[in-house]
C-alpha cells in the first residue's frame, strides 16, 4: 500500500476529559488512487488528513506514506516531508491577495526542488488566461483552481483536499472535481478528498467512511461515475 495508517490514535485532554479525534483508525490507499473520505462533522476525517499530511502527530499508531514512516519523523523531518511530498488544498483558498495568479503559484515553485513549469501547468489546468489577474478579480471556482495549481506545482506525491468544494456552487464544484480528475490522470497523483458530500464518493477509486474517530468503511469501487452524473 502507498498510504498505510495503522491503529492511529489522536486524543486531547486526559482522564474523564479525554476526547478521541482518532480512535485506532486504520486506512490503506494504493498509489495513484482517488480516495474520498466521508464522515460527519467531528468524525475525525480532517484530523486523519492532517496526520497523513504531517501537520500534526499521533499519540500512538503508525503512518507510512510513499515509503516513509512519517509517524517516526522529527518536526524538522516533517517540514521536509510536507515540502517535498505533499500538496494541500483547503476549502478556503488562502491565496496571497497582492500577488497575481501566476505569482501565487510561482512563490511555491521558487521553494521547490524540481517544480513543474508554471506556464505549462496553467495551460493544463485551463487557467492560463487568468495568469495576470489578482485573486479578487476571479470567481471562487477559479480561485480554487489556482489553489490546486499552487499545490501541484511542486509535483507532490500526495494531494490532500479538505472540503475543496464546500464554498462553491454546483457548477463550480463540478469544474473543480473535473480538474482533480485531470490532475490524477495527467500526473498519477494519489489524491485524498475529505468531504461531507456523499455524492463525491461516486468519482472515487476508493471510498472511506469515518465515524467517531474510526474507519468503518474502506472499499475499492470498481465502477465510478462521471462528475456530470453527480447531484452536487
Amino acid at each position: 500500500m502507498y498510504i498505510e495508517v495503522k491503529n492511529a490514535v489522536k486524543k486531547y485532554g486526559s482522564a474523564d476529559n479525554c476526547v478521541y479525534a482518532l480512535h485506532n483508525a486504520s486506512l490503506s490507499v494504493e498509489r495513484g488512487e482517488i480516495c474520498v473520505i466521508l464522515g460527519h462533522s467531528g468524525s475525525g476525517k480532517s484530523t486523519l488528513l492532517n496526520m497523513i499530511g504531517g501537520l500534526d502527530t499521533l499519540n500512538s499508531g503508525s503512518i507510512d506514506v510513499a515509503g516513509y514512516t512519517i509517524s517516526d519523523f522529527s518536526s524538522k523531518q516533517l517540514i521536509e516531508y510536507r515540502r517535498e511530498n505533499v500538496g494541500f488544498v483547503f476549502q478556503f483558498y488562502n491565496l496571497i491577495p497582492d500577488l497575481t495568479v501566476a505569482e501565487n503559484i510561482k512563490v511555491i515553485a521558487d521553494i521547490s526542488k524540481e517544480p513543474l513549469d508554471v506556464d505549462e501547468l496553467l495551460k493544463i489546468l485551463g487557467i492560463d488566461m487568468l495568469a495576470s489577474r489578482f485573486p479578487n478579480e476571479i470567481s471562487g471556482g477559479q480561485q480554487q483552481r489556482v489553489a490546486i495549481a499552487r499545490a501541484m506545482i511542486k509535483k507532490p506525491k500526495v494531494l490532500l483536499c479538505d472540503e475543496l468544494t464546500g464554498s462553491l456552487d454546483s457548477s463550480s464544484a463540478r469544474d473543480v472535481l473535473r480538474l482533480v480528475q485531470e490532475v490524477n490522470r495527467a500526473y498519477g497523483t494519489t489524491i485524498l478528498i475529505v468531504t461531507h458530500n456523499a455524492e463525491i464518493k461516486k468519482m472515487a477509486d476508493r471510498y472511506v467512511h469515518i465515524r467517531d474517530g474510526k474507519v468503518v468503511v474502506n472499499e475499492v469501487q470498481t465502477e465510478k461515475a462521471g462528475v456530470t452524473e453527480m447531484n452536487l
